[in-house]
């Protein structure tokens, strides 16, 4: 009798606690798109707005093979960026370089030590082609957030990930003091909002969020330009992924990818990009230099023509709200 109320309790506590977070996830992409913005889909409908890329655009035929690969942060302390993400989310480095007059190896002080990191939470299972935080030294007097980054997100289901089955059970009841991870009101070491989401199986860094003085001209060029799939999207919020939903295995992710988020800006509030925001980069395996002239005729803003670095051939632009992102293709 224990045990098979034991066991009930097992599947209750799943049920409540578990469930519908993965639902809310998935409904970001399924749910949300046609319940919560009837007024943009019919404007998608009568051709004010297509949400449908053309055959021939490039980088929407290469779309389950492209993913946010990482965001470029210069920041006043690479040590306590580290820090903050190891202690809020277990956040894992990958890669890492020295500050070359950094302290010794038996300094006891305080002083930084890393010039650069990147900062991966995975997926639950692997680091590979997940999104990162690269961050670097920022060398200006003064630092400045600015406004164009309006959060990181985390995934909620992040916070069990690593959670027993009774852990989390005796947490839920009560029968433990401790609770599930949680540290979104910490406060991020450079000012930058993060928050616990809804999100869908997939990448625990499930939400990339900018602001946007001009959602139209967003709208157009990420999901009309750049071949991006609108999840959802009202007069105040877009939401884009390049879709890896794919059945013929040529997806390089499993799971949901990281979410690139637009938030409209007050009316009242002008765009500031700060220092602390350098870039995103989108990995893709569509061919740069065709790419390029793509964008070119699409009256993209260019910043950097096909150029080989790091094995990748990437191309620089910069989106309508002076956001620069740089696409990344392997050169294999």
């Amino acid at each position: 009798t224990n045990d098979l109320k034991k066991l009930s309790t097992i599947l209750r506590v799943l049920t409540i606690s578990i469930w519908p977070l993965v639902v809310a996830g998935f409904g970001i992409k399924r749910i949300l798109p046609s319940a919560r913005w009837p007024a943009m889909q019919q404007g998608a409908q009568n051709g004010e707005v297509s949400f449908n890329p053309d055959d021939d655009n490039l980088l929407a035929q290469a779309s389950a093979t492209s993913r946010l690969s990482h965001i470029m942060l210069k920041v006043p302390s690479v040590d306590d960026t580290v820090r903050y993400w190891g202690a809020t989310a277990n956040a894992q480095v990958t890669a890492s370089s020295k500050l070359e007059n950094g302290p010794k190896k038996n300094d006891t002080s305080n002083r930084d030590t890393l010039r650069s990191a990147f900062v991966v939470l995975g997926n639950g299972t692997s680091l590979e082609d997940c999104f990162a935080l690269e961050l670097v030294q920022n060398r200006q007097q003064e630092f400045c957030l600015g406004n164009a980054i309006s959060y990181l997100g985390v995934s909620k289901l992040f916070q069990y990930s690593s959670s027993s089955t009774q852990d989390l059970i005796q947490v839920i009841t009560g029968e433990a003091a401790g609770a599930a991870k949680n540290n979104e009101n910490d406060d991020e070491p450079n000012g930058i909002p993060v928050k616990f989401c809804a999100s869908a199986p997939g990448d625990f860094f499930c939400r990339l969020a900018f602001c946007t003085a001009d959602m139209e001209a967003t709208t157009h060029f990420y999901a009309n330009i750049l071949g991006m799939t609108v999840a959802a999207a009202d007069e105040a919020m877009l939401c884009l992924r390049y879709d890896n939903d794919d059945n013929d295995g040529a997806a390089s992710f499993a799971g949901a990818p990281t979410t690139l988020v637009f938030e409209r800006l007050a009316i009242d509030k002008e765009l500031d990009h700060g220092n602390c925001l350098d870039h995103f980069v989108i990995a893709t395996r569509a061919d740069m230099d065709q790419v390029y002239q793509q964008l070119q005729t699409a009256g993209a803003s260019l910043f950097m023509k096909p150029t080989v670095m790091f094995g990748k051939k990437v191309v620089g632009t910069i989106d309508p709200n002076g956001i620069k992102f740089i696409l990344a293709a392997n050169t294999e």
